[in-house]
């Protein structure tokens, strides 16, 4: 059961991580009281950028009469490259990003701290069953095609990734008995449609239209998550007018969501699965005479609960507490 739950937090994780990244776009002024908000890619447009996870997983179980509590918490920054490799004649751009460094601190339940660093890493650390699966995007790539309006028409990379991340995870403790080739290998998900998908609603946080400060337009996509099927992020985007960041100038966009699990999932003869609550809030700021993503914040509240077939009497809680942030920190 620790299992399946452990791996439930790194998929919520990698949610919130991509909500957040939408790399590169394009603002342009339309009048004094509107702007356009478009993405418009650059041929040969290199950007890297930082970005920060906290993650807080507070969880009681309660089996065979015994209650545990435990709280865990993790710290992941991030360096991500994005280049933007072409751009066809009506505005498709073919992009890469590329996970370049992690650095990394897990603290247990004890208030033991391990950390690490993807330049510099220790074996002791490398091979923590926390880190393991992180550790594995360093090196890897996503590569996509985006047009104007932010569809994703296609994207590569996403089904070697997810492997890399399973198969450092074996031997783990967080795939015993099967349980992570039944969670992620089960039902067949393409996780290049994952990542498509995942990529397309962070893209969704400008309207590809002229909008004036206070409007709002929705943002709302049904994600495939291992284990759990389609579930649904319901967002809402609004301009809330400019903000200088340094030397730039940039559209401020403000994000209130929520996510919405699915009545039944693959994993429902094991797990029954109740979401108590979910809060999503972020604010995003995009350069409006260059049209790059400057910086982000977002923050995610989820508490879920729920029983196990598997144990008699079993029932557990968690609650997840994220925040991430990212900035744009060379390609100005």
């Amino acid at each position: 059961m620790q299992g399946h739950k452990s791996i439930e937090v790194c998929w919520v994780s990698v949610i919130a991580w991509c909500a957040v990244v939408a790399l590169g776009g394009a603002v342009s002024p339309a009048c004094a009281q509107s702007v356009l908000l478009e993405w418009a890619w650059q041929p040969g447009e290199a950007l890297t950028y930082e970005i920060t996870e906290e993650l807080e997983q507070e969880s009681m179980t309660q089996a065979m009469g015994e209650r545990t509590e435990q709280t865990l918490k993790d710290v992941r920054t991030w360096t991500a490259e994005q280049a933007v490799l072409s751009v066809t004649d009506d505005g498709v751009a073919t992009v890469q990003r590329e996970y370049k460094r992690l650095k990394m601190e897990h603290t247990d339940a004890d208030g033991k701290r391990v950390e690490y660093d993807s330049d510099r890493p220790a074996e002791e650390s490398a091979q923590h069953p926390r880190i393991r699966p992180f550790a594995a995007f360093v090196g890897k790539t996503i590569e996509f095609d985006v047009d104007r309006e932010g569809r994703v028409l296609r994207a590569t990379g996403g089904d070697a990734l997810i492997r890399a991340m399973t198969d450092s995870m074996r031997g783990s403790g967080l795939g015993a008995g099967g349980g992570l080739d039944a969670l992620v290998g089960g039902g067949g998900m393409d996780y290049n449609e994952m990542f498509r998908r995942q990529i397309e609603q962070s893209l969704r946080i400008v309207p590809g239209k002229s909008v004036r400060r206070g409007e709002s337009w929705d943002g709302s996509t049904d994600q495939p998550v291992p284990g759990l099927g389609s579930v649904t992020v319901n967002q809402t985007h609004t301009y809330a007018g400019t903000k200088r960041v340094g030397q730039d100038s940039g559209a401020r966009i403000t994000t209130r969501g929520e996510m919405v699990l699915p009545d039944t999932s693959p994993l429902s003869a094991l797990i029954t699965l109740k979401l108590e609550q979910s809060e999503i809030e972020a604010t995003s700021v995009v350069d409006i005479e260059r049209g790059t993503l400057l910086e982000s914040d977002a923050t995610m509240l989820t508490r879920v609960s729920g029983s196990s077939s598997l144990i008699d009497d079993m029932r557990f809680e968690q609650t997840l507490r994220q925040r991430s942030t990212l900035k744009l920190i060379s390609g100005r």
